[in-house]
């Protein structure tokens, strides 16, 4: 069953159906292209001089249209002859979207298939409702009911025909006559161009002219263009032709309908040809249906009343159904390739819309039509991502698109690209797209309403206080009714708060276009605000109006002054929280105007929830109220006014304004989020918000905070009228949704050109080939918009357009670039200016002598080239080769960072060779350099620029830092954006007890311009677990300046502390420092974190005098106090009055205690204090000018008396407390009492009585040092760290001191590089409870000034061995042999006693004697070392030690080595692998672990002079696998150490003694050394008759220097060799003069095997392994490549690689991988996880194999990044091992000799 039904409360109204059938909707099944324009229209003669004669013409005889393609700008954009002049990209024109002319048909003769669409099957027995013949009662969508028109008659809409026959023809005789700036209106220029089309019967189109040319004609009559010759010849067209196509029948119904004649019998003829599926074909002789003419019959049968109950539910029944769920509609074509129709979807959803309250029922299921809709709607709305930006799919999509939102209303962000890319799209000539389809969608797409205010009077008197009315004319223009309207008014540009929304009625009466009016009565009632000459301004909002430029209306009007000579109120006020001379007040502004019947203002305060005002008689604009309000309080505030009568008048209750006051407005905060619209566009100009400042918004929204109160916010550029708007802010809550509307304010002056330059432009000379600068001045009345840059080609006699630019204030800058066929004389430049109103300037011309040739000089390098590598330090040639038309004497050479560029040669001599020192300085370090060579030729001045074509490196090759300390890492980035521009200065540091670093640091923008302004901030972030946190701004400071800093208050003496509930406290010193008298501003400020937040700044000393050198400590309660200099206030002269002493005061949970003054009168100074647990306190500081020192104690509420411990005058102190009370203190003094004068640290140690001094700093010449810092570790061990400087060269490092167990100071180390420097006074240094200390300071990076930190572990833990081994391999019994044992113990400061014995029973080979046992013993006062031999026997007999070279050495780290010398007697005898073993003691003989034996042995030997015996060296054979061919050789290689004495050498294949087994004996062979020869022994039966000893190919060598004898024999098998695995070797050799064999021995571990010769496949053999790189950078981009290449490869299974191996130790490096490739599953994969590197590096899935099936060759690449973990490294290694698994083979791990790496930033 099937049912048609009317919906209820369904989303459109019938009125907007009405607007579905007046935009007549029609989907091409074909499409064609336009008529081509006459070219003669477009292209321009190329003879100037007809050019001219031309223009002369059209403009006599007003022919606009030709005329208007002769315009100088169009001709820019399409003539060849002006694109020549102009390089490429210069002049880019639009590119069009164009259609494939061979998938159109352009005759409707030719049959044209229809691509059917089907869903499921039509039921097969449909049938209807009798209910359905109850739509004919129902309201028809073709009229709209009723509408007023201005004069107040109303008519009914049915009267009117769709289509209006003219009755009189009108003067003009096209469509619409050309006018100027048509093209600033797409839907008049599109009409204009279709005026140039009409075909000469009327019709239009060259395909389907009567299905375009009834389209056009309804569209026409919607726009009431029908009073004009080419209209009614359409008509005449309609009329006359009698249609093909079903769907032209259905069209023509609709047209017979509305002009009156019978068109029954055509309806019933189309009805006929109804398909059993319910659609419409588009020919009669077609037996498919179509979705576009069904739709077309439907809207017909909906017109007439026709087949309601039968054929219209079918048809639509046939629509719906051929739509996918998803609403993605193909045609048949499309289909095949999967790419939805737009324009086939638009059209469905389009013309379903006078449908969309419908709803089918089918199989007792409803089909809703909305539904359908919806379904529809979201898939073409769904195709444009609004997340990513609304992106184009093409001119006919997106104007389908934009139509269909226009049919059902949606005007959003979408309809708008929409509309803005469609209308791109338009030609010169006013056509778009390819087709008149294109042509018939784009004028309903561009359709929009044109409102306009025509008309504001008052009705009646205009008196203040007295009701009034104003009338608004409003009436519009466009082609279509708007959607909506709201109606502002302002008073004085002052939002009152009056909107009106216009009714639907109002809407409806707006219909349509040529004086459609509604007339508006707004009644004022509340007119006190009213006097004088008052300004009123109107602005109709609408969403899709056309030109809202001109929904605004002006008018002023007066009023008389009230009837009682009461006054008038102002038109508004404000009021706002605000803080003045520190406490809460209130900042109130209000809108002033002459009223001769007002006496004053008045302004009422009262606490929330009184009644009684309070009230303060004020007579200015803006005023300031304050010491009336309390901290916290609400109050509410009121304006009001008083005339003679001293009776005062307040504005009403609902103006009252309730308010929060605090002496630090920002607690109450509030906001104001909303958006801003100049002429109803979301636009970004300058607002200016009360309270706060001018801030730009973004993309049309705004956000700001604001004091709370009433806030007054507007637009404020010059071209826009401030329109003024009031918003209540609460505090903590946001205004939302808050608007501000302005409108360009009206401009009817053109703009002054007052110069137009030129640069570089010299005497009238300009160069081609660069760029020229052109800098236009100019004047306006309101503000400039722009410049249009024009030249005049004297070549074509023309002047051509070159660019346009903004103006920015009244300067516009343009950069062109000369093109190179500028040559020559007779050129001139223009400008024009333009205001934002379209004021135009008189032109303002540049006359050019002459364009001469600008070629540049060019610059080549020669040095250096891609990827060369250059170290800190080193010197290098730079080379280059110059090419230029004139003489460069003169270059400069940059290097290059990214952006940043560093001189090294600046306009220096053209020489083409530079020979550069590399300064030691690490910022030149970089593994992406680029060198810039620039310079000027002599006459020309042209500047030629090169740079290498790729970068290379600059490599530091700088020591690391030495232990304890790590490796600086840079803390900051100023390349960030949000730090661009900026610097650091000074940074402070403390750690909590969990070891959380907590750290702030200054940061300081200078932005220098018309304006200097100054930012100053201070950052806070923590580092715990190697992470830094986010940098947090937790102060800021914004200034405007001058080169003399006027009114900058810099911060300087930050300090930290973290209390034991883990909270940073920070304290610092600010104030002005611009003369003597200005240092009375200098104060002490202080924050803390409190919670999750930081609290606001606090001032501390808050006076007038120089307050100054301030410390804070706190204590275990969590008290802070203070302490600093104070006293004196200087005078302008820098005299100062008054006397310095201390100031000191505590702070506790926001509760200040008293200040107190300490020691006035005896000119303390740089006081430092700790607290000793509750309310005590200790002080150190300098007395004195001279200076003592001084110690006192607040005990007991009571200050002792000063303890002088030491006369210095100590500079930057600093004091710690320390276990049990004792102190510690440290300062710098330049010493001038001794020699050598010098700059010293100094420590002092307090032991709880009594106070001890020492100089801690090495005296070394061409050093001084400064700014010391002292920290304890948990045993009450001092650490010092101070800054050095080197004063020849000036640079500064940090350097580290901790002392021995004993208390001495050790050699001071630096933390950081060689290469590394500080900025003095910036080091700032902390240790945790952990034992970590941290050092920050301010260095350069890439010559930029960034934060370091490094640290050090100083924590203590059990001591543990981390060397231990002797100097020599080899030494000589002979008593002056020395031998020196080498131990190093990490953690030693407790260890008491060593002790070595040489052969320890437990760990010696064989029976190797004894050969000391030594003991070292510290002595427990001085903890110094003495060595000993320790007891009897031993073989202490043997050895003496060498006590003038014993030494030990503690370092910083905590470690102790010990360097051991001694010598054997004869006694000891000569024995190999002799090996010491250790044992120590701590605290008092407790020893740490067992005897642990060296990893490394010694031999000994009787004498130096008689050589050691004979020792095999190395027994190796070559082949793992041998042929049993006769040809084949294997080789066998004997070395030995010492060998002169090897008399015979013989070598046994496969010995009895020795078969591992049943392989035969396989050869006998001897080497005499007598005769050198090589023979076989034993004959047959050693295996003679199946070996062969090859005499010729053997042979041996001794090594004259070294001693070192090698003996290789050559042999090969026969085919009867036994071929089976396992062969071995064993060997015999002799010394005949001492009649010494050493016996057979057998070679362990290692064997061959023979295979025939038809079987045999070759072992695998690695050939090479190649590495790519020299330097790979650790930031897991760069990679690094090893390749191994193997010949007979395809027996590897398997080939790993190891980075760092333990066994190959170049360095420290740690682990750095271990890679596997498998042959199996042909896989790369990581091995070991983190316990081999893998943190450290990423294997790269491009590594590969590649096998060579011909020769049997493998090459295996392993491709790996490395991470930023990974350490800066030198001498990284590689390791590697492969297996055959079918001959159970490993190569065991070998070393890459002579190949490795480094690790670079």
């Amino acid at each position: 069953m099937i049912i048609c039904k009317r919906m209820v409360g369904i989303r459109l109204t019938g009125v907007i159906v009405l607007c579905a059938l007046l935009f007549p909707i029609q989907v091409f099944a074909s499409l064609e292209f336009k008529t081509s324009i006459d070219t003669d229209l477009i292209t321009l003669p190329e003879d100037v001089h007809e050019y001219n004669r031309l223009f002369e013409e059209y403009l006599s005889q007003e022919k606009n249209s030709e005329l208007s393609f002769l315009k100088v700008k169009e001709r820019s954009l399409i003539d060849p002859i002006v694109q020549k002049h102009f390089r490429d990209g210069l002049l880019i024109n639009d590119v069009k979207e164009q259609i494939d002319a061979a998938s159109l048909f352009t005759d409707l003769s030719v049959q044209q298939p229809v691509f059917p669409i089907y869903k499921h099957a039509l039921p097969l027995s449909p049938f209807l409702s009798p209910s359905v013949s109850s739509l004919s009662s129902l309201d028809r969508y073709l009229f709209s009911p009723l509408i007023k028109n201005a004069g107040g008659s109303s008519f009914d809409n049915a009267s009117l025909s769709f289509f209006t026959i003219p009755s009189v023809h009108a003067d003009d005789d096209l469509l619409i006559p050309y006018y100027t700036d048509i093209e600033t209106s797409p839907v008049d220029f599109l009409l204009y161009y279709i005026s140039q089309y009409q075909n000469s019967d009327g019709s239009v189109g060259n395909s389907r002219q009567y299905e375009f040319t009834v389209r056009l004609a309804m569209i026409l009559s919607q726009f009431q263009k029908t009073d004009n010759d080419q209209y009614t010849l359409m008509l005449g067209y309609l009329r006359d032709t009698e249609p093909v196509t079903v769907r032209e029948k259905a069209l023509q119904v609709r047209f017979l309908m509305h002009i009156g004649d019978p068109y029954e019998d055509i309806l019933h003829e189309i009805t006929s040809l109804q398909k059993n599926d319910g659609g419409f074909p588009l020919s009669p002789s077609l037996d498919v249906s179509d979705i576009e003419t069904t739709l077309e019959v439907a809207l017909s049968f909906l017109a007439a009343d026709h087949g309601l109950d039968d054929s219209l539910p079918l048809a639509l029944y046939y629509v719906v159904s051929s739509i996918p769920e998803d609403g993605g509609m193909f045609y048949g074509r499309d289909a095949l390739y999967s790419d939805p129709n737009y324009p086939l979807i638009n059209k469905t959803v389009q013309m379903l819309q006078p449908f969309e309250a419908f709803t089918l029922r089918i199989n007792n299921e409803d089909v809703v039509i909305s539904e359908i809709i919806d379904s529809l709607f979201s898939f073409v709305v769904g195709g444009y991502e609004e997340n990513s930006g609304f992106s184009s799919h093409g001119f006919f999509n997106d104007v389908s698109t934009l139509y269909t939102l226009h049919v059902y209303g949606e005007y959003n962000d979408l309809y708008t690209f929409l509309f803005d890319t469609s209308k791109s799209y338009q030609k010169v000539d006013g056509s778009v797209g390819a087709s008149f389809e294109e042509i018939l969608v784009s004028l309903q797409g561009f359709s929009q309403p044109d409102l306009v205010v025509s008309d504001m009077q008052f009705v009646g008197d205009r008196i203040s206080g007295e009701d009034a009315s104003m009338r608004i004319t409003i009436q519009n223009n466009g082609y279509v009714r708007p959607k909506d309207g709201i109606l502002h008014v302002f008073v004085d540009n002052v939002d009152i708060g009056l909107q009106l929304s216009l009714s639907q009625s109002d809407v409806e009466a707006l219909s349509f276009r040529n004086s459609h009016t509604i007339v508006f009565d707004i009644p004022f009632s509340y007119t006190k605000r009213f006097l004088g000459n008052t300004s009123f301004q109107v602005y109709l909002e609408s969403k899709n109006d056309m030109t809202p430029i001109d929904n605004w209306l002006s008018r002023s009007f007066s009023f008389a002054s009230s009837i009682d000579s009461s006054p008038s109120f102002p038109l508004y006020y404000s009021a706002f929280a605000s803080s003045f001379q520190g406490g809460p007040s209130l900042t109130f502004s209000l809108y002033d105007r002459e009223d001769q019947n007002r006496v004053g203002y008045v302004l009422g305060v009262r606490e929330l929830g009184e009644e009684t005002w309070s009230t303060y008689v004020v007579n200015v604009e803006q005023y300031i109220v304050g010491g009336i309000f309390s901290e916290g309080t609400t109050y509410e505030v009121i304006v009001g006014v008083f005339g003679d009568n001293q009776e005062v008048l307040f504005f009403p209750e609902e103006e009252i304004t309730t308010i929060r006051m605090s002496a630090t407005p920002e607690i109450y905060e509030g906001s104001i989020k909303g958006d801003v619209r100049v002429d109803n566009l979301l636009s970004s100009p300058q607002i200016f918000v009360q309270g706060g400042s001018s801030i730009y918004v973004e993309n049309g929204e705004f956000e700001a905070r604001v004091p709370n109160g009433s806030i007054m916010a507007w637009v404020q550029e010059d071209q826009y009228d401030a329109v003024r708007y009031r918003f209540n802010v609460s505090s903590a809550e946001i205004v939302a949704d808050a608007r501000l509307f302005s409108h360009l304010s009206f401009d009817d002056e053109s703009p002054t050109i007052t110069s137009f330059g030129l640069s570089p432009f010299f005497d009238g000379v300009l160069f081609n080939q660069g760029i020229v600068t052109m800098t236009v001045q100019a004047q306006d009345t309101l503000a400039l918009d722009s410049v249009d840059i024009f030249y005049f080609d004297p070549d074509e006699s023309l002047w051509l357009y070159v660019t346009t630019a903004s103006f920015l204030g009244e300067q516009s800058r343009i950069d062109w670039f000369v093109p190179h066929t500028f040559l020559g004389e007779g050129y001139q430049f223009r400008a024009i200016a333009r205001d934002f109103r379209g004021n135009v300037s008189i032109p303002f011309d540049v006359d050019v002598t002459s364009i001469r040739d600008g070629t540049p000089p060019s610059f080549s390098f020669s040095t250096p080239v891609s990827s060369t590598v250059w170290q800190l330090g080193e010197e290098h040639s730079i080379s280059w080769e110059t090419q230029a038309i004139n003489n460069v004497n003169d270059v400069t050479i940059d290097l290059l960072y990214g952006e940043y560029v560093e001189p090294i040669y600046r306009s220096r001599e053209n020489t083409g060779e530079y020979l550069w020192s590399i300064p030691y300085d690490m910022s030149y370090a970089s593994d992406d350099v680029y060198l810039r060579v620039s310079g000027e030729d002599n006459e020309n001045y042209r500047l030629g620029v090169q740079y290498t074509t790729s970068s290379f490196h600059i490599v530091d090759p700088s020591s690391f830092v030495d232990a304890p300390w790590g490796n600086p890492v840079v803390v900051t980035d100023t390349l960030r954006d949000e730090f661009y521009g900026g610097r650091y200065y000074d940074v402070v540091s403390a750690y909590d007890d969990a070891g959380i670093l907590h750290v702030v640091y200054q940061f300081i923008r200078d932005e220098l311009g018309d304006t200097r302004i100054l930012t100053q901030q201070l950052h806070y972030l923590t580092f715990f677990e190697n992470t830094w946190s986010s940098p947090q701004i937790i102060f800021e400071e914004q200034i405007e300046t001058d080169n003399s800093l006027t009114g900058y208050r810099s911060i300087s003496d930050m300090q930290m502390l973290v209390g034991t509930d883990a909270f940073p406290r920070l304290l610092w010193r600010q104030g002005l420092s611009q003369g003597c008298e200005s240092l009375n501003t200098q104060d002490i400020f202080f924050m803390e974190y409190v919670g999750d937040t930081w609290s606001d700044v606090m001032n501390v000393s808050s006076n007038e005098t120089d307050s100054r050198q301030p410390d804070m400590t706190i204590s275990d309660m969590g008290v802070v106090t203070f302490i600093w200099s104070d006293g004196p206030a200087w005078t302008e002269t820098c005299d100062f009055i008054g006397e310095q002493g201390l100031s000191y005061v505590s702070y506790d949970n926001g509760e200040w205690g008293s200040m107190t003054s300490l020691f006035e009168g005896t000119y303390p100074s740089k006081p430092q204090l700790v607290s000793l647990g509750g309310n005590d306190i200790d002080v150190v500081y300098r007395s004195g000018d001279v200076g003592e020192l001084a110690h006192v104690r607040f005990s007991n509420n009571a200050w002792s008396l000063p303890d002088y411990f030491m006369s210095a005058r100590s500079e930057t102190p600093q004091l710690v407390l320390g276990e049990n009370g004792t102190l510690h203190y440290v300062f710098r003094e330049f010493h001038f009492r001794t020699q050598p004068v010098r700059s010293r640290i100094v420590y002092a140690y307090f032991d709880g009585d009594h106070w001890s001094t020492e100089e801690v700093s090495p005296i070394v010449d061409g050093y001084e040092v400064f700014y010391p810092s002292i920290m304890l570790d948990g045993t009450n061990s001092p650490y010092i760290m101070y800054e050095r400087r080197n004063t020849e060269n000036q640079r500064r490092d940090g350097v580290f001191l901790s002392q021995s167990p004993g208390g001495e100071w050790l050699t001071p180390i630096s933390i950081q590089r060689d290469s590394q420097f500080l900025t003095s006074g910036t080091l700032n240094t902390n240790i945790s409870s952990l034992g970590q200390v941290s050092a920050l300071w301010l260095g350069s990076y890439q010559f930029h000034p960034e934060i370091f930190y490094n640290q050090a572990d100083v924590s203590r833990g059990d001591s543990t061995i981390r060397s231990f081994g002797v100097s020599e391999n080899v030494i000589f019994t002979n008593s002056s042999a020395t031998q020196t044992i080498q131990f190093v113990l990490d953690d030693a400061r407790d260890v008491d006693e060593v002790r070595f014995l040489c052969n320890h029973r437990y760990h010696r080979e064989q029976d190797n004697p004894a050969c000391g046992y030594i003991q070292i013993v510290r002595d427990p006062d001085t903890y110094e070392y003495t060595p000993q031999l320790y007891t009897a026997g031993f073989g202490n007999d043997g050895m003496d030690l060498k006590m003038d070279d014993f030494s030990y050495t503690y370092h910083h780290d905590g470690s102790l080595s010990f360097s051991i010398p001694f010598t054997l007697s004869p006694a000891f005898g000569e024995y190999t692998n002799n090996i010491f073993s250790v044992i120590w003691y701590e605290h008092e003989n407790e020893y740490v672990r067992g005897w642990f034996a060296s990893p490394e042995r010694f031999d000994t030997y009787l004498d130096e002079n008689v050589l050691p015996p004979p020792v095999v060296g190395e027994i190796s054979f070559l082949k793992d696998t041998v042929l049993a061919n006769d040809s084949d050789i294997q080789f066998s290689t004997v070395t030995f150490q010492y060998g002169e004495p090897v008399d015979e050498f013989r070598l046994y294949i496969n010995h009895d003694w020795y078969a591992d087994n049943d392989n035969p004996r396989g050869g006998l062979f001897l080497w005499r050394r007598e005769d050198d020869v090589f023979m076989e022994l034993g004959g047959n039966n050693y295996g003679g008759d199946i070996v062969t000893l090859l005499p010729e190919l053997s042979s041996s060598f001794l090594d004259e220097d070294t001693h070192e004898r090698t003996i290789v024999f050559a042999w090969s098998l026969s085919p009867t060799y036994p071929q089976t695995e396992g062969h071995t070797l064993s060997y015999l050799w002799q010394d005949l003069d001492i009649a010494y064999s050493s016996g057979w021995k057998h070679l362990l571990d290692e064997s061959f095997r023979v295979v025939s010769d038809d079987d045999y496949i070759p072992p695998a053999l690695l050939d090479s392994v190649q590495v790519l790189k020299e330097f790979v950078a650790r930031n897991n981009i760069d990679t690094q490549e090893v390749t191994f290449v193997f010949s007979s490869g395809e027996q590897v299974d398997d080939v790993r690689l190891y980075i760092n191996h333990d066994w190959y130790p170049d360095n420290d490096n740690p682990r750095g991988g271990l890679f596997i490739w498998r042959r199996e599953s042909n896989s790369f994969s990581e091995l070991g996880g983190n316990n081999y590197g893998s943190q450290l590096v990423t294997l790269l899935p491009d590594s590969h194999v590649v096998i060579d099936e011909e020769s049997g060759e493998v090459r295996v690449t392993f491709i790996w990044s490395i991470l930023s973990d990974y350490p800066i490294s030198f001498n990284n290694t590689l390791s590697y091992l492969w297996q055959d698994s079918d001959i159970s083979y490993s190569s065991n791990w070998k070393h890459v000799e002579g190949q490795h790496f480094s690790i670079i930033d």
